[in-house]
């Protein structure tokens, strides 16, 4: 009879290079969280942040938020984020909401107004 679960493995998991986090599955716009630690990313101690682009050395977030109050716009990835998953639609309802509350909040409706 086989043994169904192999024994575990003294080697530990590859931890990604800061700088590749995710890169091969990130779509532009599309919402992911990021995290440092934890590859469950969860969503109370994550970056959530929306894929802009892969320069080769660093991903860039269009958006992002660690307390969905406060954001910040069109920046790099910080090097320490290791992990990344892809947001769920509740998270990305969330998200939305909390930008564009912000951005009300903040005046910058003005500022980014396509109206003449």
């Amino acid at each position: 009879m086989k043994n169904p679960d192999p024994a575990p493995s003294d080697v530990p998991p590859e931890t990604p290079h800061p700088a590749r986090v995710a890169r091969a599955t990130c779509r532009a716009g599309e919402l992911y969280l990021f995290h440092c630690t934890d590859p469950q990313c969860p969503p109370a101690t994550s970056l959530w942040g929306v894929f802009d682009r892969d320069d080769d050395k660093r991903l860039h977030l269009e958006s992002s938020s660690c307390d969905l109050h406060s954001f910040r716009r069109w920046h790099a990835l910080p090097e320490a984020y290791r992990y990344r998953r892809l947001a769920t639609r509740e998270e990305l309802r969330d998200y939305t909401w909390n930008l564009a509350c912000a951005d009300l909040l903040a005046g910058s409706y003005r500022k980014h107004s396509f109206s003449r």
